[in-house]
């Protein structure tokens, strides 16, 4: 039977096993975008690892 002790476990151990089988995550995106923003501190509210690219800083990583 689920309690609220259990979701609680369930959602952190997610989050672990989430953060351990990303291999690799990385985010283009530029100054001031929401998105890239809100998936950044996502990710971090998640501890998962990521590489951000600023691709007005370096505009060859645009596709």
């Amino acid at each position: 039977m689920f309690n609220v002790e259990n979701i609680r476990y369930y959602k952190l151990r997610e989050r672990e096993v989430l953060a351990h089988t990303m291999t690799k995550v990385e985010i283009y995106g530029r100054p001031g975008c929401a998105y890239c923003s809100m998936v950044k501190r996502l990710f971090e509210s998640m501890q998962v690892a990521y590489c951000y690219y600023d691709v007005y800083a370096e505009p060859n990583r645009m596709q």
